[in-house]
């Protein structure tokens, strides 16, 4: 009676080897001890699993992790016509072929193209391989055959060939015997004797006699790598003969070895090894550990026995936590003494960002446990000694907290205790790793507790909301998960503004975030990836189209609020339709714009395009019907204009902006801002046609309705707030804050028509201002262009007030239309603050 089904020793000890002849499992200890371990020649550190340092794995759930922002691609064998190393074949390879490393198109070679037992002829089908049972050379001449079925009939079998007991030339067979028909055994045998030791059993049962490996009487004749004697051949069909053998090692059956009869074997795949410590099924012989990754994450794969044993380093996870966790209840500053932190794990690292600002820090994230705590290292002397799977120990010398985001600035005495941790896996899988899927927690886990999740590593499932700002180099979007389902910006998905365009996203589309740390911006849980790879789009919604806008008589640019797939355009003429007889002739697409040449436009006149839903975005999604026409009028010049008078004080925000018409065009794009590092949108112009000279009035936080058809649309007389001398255009509910600020008009491709530079000399001027005045000089709006050869500032000199339009006679709250306004005074603009000055008002009539 076999032993219970537990985990039993996969490799066999000194003592099993040292059985005594004869026994059932003498036979599978010969098997065993031919087992070999390679090792490593590169220099690895104490603990570590052998890997050269510097090596990495993929991050997959699952499996051993690899550094973030990495994007690797592996040829998986779709193109027919190219290798893994990149050689191509002209022709193109055939159904069923591929390309070797020597151009050649191939079914099979000695590594690939044919599926276990079979092995490849590589001389065969012309010199393109093929896949056969056995095969027949000068060096192997019964090559895949194994006894008692030791002889390759090539004949049989398509051509595959067949692994036989004797073939029909009487081969295999002792003396007078002959083969039989299938060559399945040798007739003729008198007793036992006369059989060839492979079938050593007579059967005088049968006519002929023949020689077999074994009968249902002698069944003890098999032995612990073939149990069960079926067909006159010893073999097996279900692992539970094979766990069936006592005292062996060998409990599972391979039904495809011994040429189909079944051999027994430790194990087949990694699901046979059960032991935590030996995770993984080595060519069928043994259950061991190949390096770090398959290994809890306290112990390490000792290179010797090849199974997973105590890490050097004698710290709890939970001890480490604790060092973690004083590190984030320190105050900011330098530590004295530094704070140690022994054993941590690298999870993920934060590479550099193309555009990102000068303060973004890059670095590496470590903690101890799935549950947390966690901080995020930013030195880069450390930063250049480690990669993700690292179990590290330091000492914390700096700390910083911006933004609430605990900071380890400078940190000592490095040491890099092993290597190649899982730890990008799933807390939940073995060997288990310290990334959680957050996907279902609740606000209260995920932004009101963001303190306790910073900086860990995650995984995380969801929808798209609105973008929403972020620091330079970045784009954020707001996400909804089965545990938040509304979107806010205090929990958004952070990534490169780069990968943002390249991955398309949008709100509606569904995201996976395979891995990446919370990030943390004030109250803000900024879930991050930085590599496609750790980031998955899906489902997004219809592309839709989003404006048009004419660029010359003859050239539209369409804008889609995804991108569009170039193939999908094929015949512009009926996928881009207009009214009013135009006609579209080209196309050319760039990410989310497509520009089409069209017949001759006539200035002013209505449009409307239709573009056909057989054009689509990347993912093959073809535009919505609901939202693929606009109108637009046919192409005008772009009206360039002057900020001319500003009430910058009016009760409830009504503030008041003029501008005057440089050059008659369209209004259409125009848009006012405030500031101009961080800017704040306070009115976007409709299409209007103007004329130069004109005047145009925009009320801020007013319910004034925008005229767009003449000046006395919506006349004074029922209109009290309006001008018949101007053209009246409806702002944003923002107004404008007067203190120092600065004023800009920018067309549609964000250039600055214009801009000024105003000033109050009283109260506490805003830190922002010196920035923006600089900018407005250096695109050549505003002079002095510096301050006696150095950026304006508060202390030069002159200071940036002093080379600004000064407003501090108007009162900063409370005026009224009829007010005193700040206006230009000169004929001449000098781009100067002598062009302004504070008086009577003059709204709708030229300045000065």
């Amino acid at each position: 009676m076999a032993a219970p089904r537990t985990q039993r020793t996969y490799a066999l000890s000194r003592n099993e080897r040292g059985l005594k002849q004869g026994s059932p499992v003498a036979l599978v200890s010969a098997l065993l001890v031919t087992f070999v371990l390679a090792c490593s020649s590169e220099k690895t550190v104490e603990g570590d699993s052998g890997a050269p340092f510097g090596e990495e794995a993929d991050a997959g759930e699952g499996t051993a992790p690899r550094d973030a922002g990495t994007n690797t691609t592996t040829d998986a064998g779709g193109d027919a016509g190219k290798t893994d190393g990149g050689a191509r074949c002209e022709p193109a390879c055939g159904s069923g072929e591929f390309c070797d490393a020597s151009g050649l198109c191939r079914v099979c070679d000695a590594d690939r193209g044919c599926a276990a037992p079979e092995l490849c002829d590589a001389a065969a089908n012309g010199g393109k391989g093929a896949c056969k049972v056995c095969r027949v050379t000068a060096a192997t001449p019964h090559d895949g055959c194994t006894a008692p079925t030791s002889h390759c009939d090539e004949a049989v079998n398509g051509g595959k060939g067949a692994c036989k007991v004797c073939l029909a030339t009487n081969e295999g067979c002792q003396g007078a015997q002959t083969c039989s028909a299938d060559g399945s055994a040798c007739e003729g045998c008198a007793n036992d004797a006369s059989c060839a030791p492979a079938t050593p059993v007579c059967r005088t049962d049968t006519a002929p006699s023949t020689c077999v490996e074994c009968t249902a009487a002698s069944s003890g004749r098999c032995d612990a790598t073939k149990p069960a004697c079926a067909n006159d051949f010893c073999g097996c069909s279900t692992d539970a003969q094979c766990a069936a053998v006592p005292d062996s090692p060998l409990d599972v059956c391979d039904t495809t070895a011994a040429n189909g009869r079944g051999q027994c074997i430790v194990c087949s795949t990694d699901t046979h090894c059960i032991d935590p410590n030996r995770p993984r099924c080595d060519a069928k012989v043994a259950c061991v550990c190949n390096d770090n990754s398959d290994c809890p994450l306290d112990r390490v794969c000792a290179a010797g026995s090849r199974a997973c044993e105590a890490a050097p380093l004698a710290v709890t996870p939970a001890t480490t936590s604790a060092q973690i966790q004083a590190f984030v209840a320190a105050p900011a500053g330098a530590l004295t003494p530094p704070l140690p932190i022994a054993g941590a794990f690298v999870t993920f690292i934060k590479p550099a960002v193309v555009g990102q600002a000068a303060a973004e820090p890059v670095g590496f994230f470590v903690q101890a446990m799935a549950t947390g705590p966690a901080m995020f290292v930013s030195d880069a002397a450390a930063l250049g000694q480690v990669h993700v799977g690292d179990r590290i120990s330091f000492d914390a010398s700096v700390k910083t907290s911006p933004g609430g985001l605990t900071i380890a600035t400078t940190v000592t005495n490095l040491t890099i205790v092993s290597r190649g941790h899982a730890v990008q896996n799933l807390a939940t899988v073995q060997p288990a790793g310290l990334k959680r899927d957050r996907s279902a927690d609740d606000t209260a886990t995920l932004v009101t507790g963001v303190a306790n999740v910073a900086s860990t590593l995650v995984t995380l499932r969801g929808k798209i909301g609105a973008d929403a700002t972020d620091s330079t180099g970045f784009a954020s979007h707001a996400i909804t998960t089965a545990g938040i389902g509304t979107a806010s910006n205090d929990l958004r998905l952070r990534v490169p503004a780069a990968l943002s365009s390249a991955l398309d996203i949008t709100p509606g589309c569904d995201f996976t975030l395979h891995v990446g740390p919370i990030w943390r911006s004030g109250t803000a849980a900024l879930p991050s990836a930085f590599s496609a790879s750790d980031l998955t789009i899906a489902n997004c919604p219809a592309p839709t189209l989003v404006a048009v806008a004419p660029k010359s008589l003859t050239q539209l640019e369409l804008t889609f609020d995804r991108t569009i797939a170039a193939p999908s355009i094929v015949d512009v003429t009926t996928q881009f339709t207009f009214t009013g007889g135009l006609v579209a002739t080209a196309a050319q697409v760039t990410g989310k714009t497509v520009t089409l040449t069209t017949s001759s436009q006539t200035a002013g006149a209505n449009y409307t395009i239709s573009v056909a839903t057989s054009v689509t975005d990347t993912a093959g999604k073809p535009i919505s019907g609901l939202a693929n026409t606009k109108t637009f009028r046919g192409f005008r010049p772009t009206a360039i204009v002057r900020i001319t008078e500003v009430q910058p004080s009016a009760a409830n925000n009504k503030d008041l902006v003029e501008l005057q018409v440089i050059s008659g065009g369209s209004t259409n794009g125009l848009e006012l801002f405030q500031d101009i590092i961080s800017p704040t949108l306070l009115a976007t112009l409709p299409d209007v046609t103007v004329a130069t000279g004109d005047i145009i009035v925009i009320h801020l936080a007013s319910d004034v309705a925008s005229e767009t058809t003449s000046k006395t649309e919506f006349p004074a007389l029922t209109n009290a707030d309006n001008y018949d001398t101007a053209w009246d255009i409806q702002g944003g509910a923002t107004g404008i804050t007067s203190t120092n600020r600065v004023l800009v008009v920018r067309d549609a491709t964000g250039a600055i028509q214009d801009g000024v530079a105003f000033t109050r000399i009283s109260g506490a001027p805003p830190a922002a201002f010196p920035g923006d005045l600089q900018r407005l000089q250096a695109e050549g709006h505003w002079l002095p262009a510096d301050c006696s050869g150095v950026p304006c500032t508060y202390t030069s000199t002159p200071t940036a007030q002093q080379v600004s339009a000064d407003w501090t006679g108007i009162p900063p709250s409370n005026q009224s239309k009829t007010s005193n306004s700040i206006r230009r005074v000169s004929m001449t603009d000098t781009n100067g603050k002598d062009d302004w000055a504070v008086g009577a008002p003059s709204w709708g009539l030229p300045n000065p």
